[in-house]
């Protein structure tokens, strides 16, 4: 059904830009030198804390 399709696509799309807000909010707590234990008792997950790091660390190769 048309519908479900663009519901399911709609969803998706909102999880993957939920996911890179996730990201940059902790991108910016690391800017500000919280710690990774503090990040992850904020609610973070270990996976978005490396993902973070990590899209950081490409950064600043440019």
């Amino acid at each position: 059904d048309v519908t479900d399709r663009v519901t399911k696509q709609e969803r998706k799309k909102a999880d993957s830009e939920l996911k890179k807000n996730r990201i940059g909010i902790i991108g910016n707590m690391i800017k500000l030198h919280a710690t990774k234990e503090q990040i992850i008792s904020y609610g973070f997950t270990e996976d978005e804390y490396q993902a973070a790091k990590g899209s950081m660390d490409a950064n600043s190769i440019l």
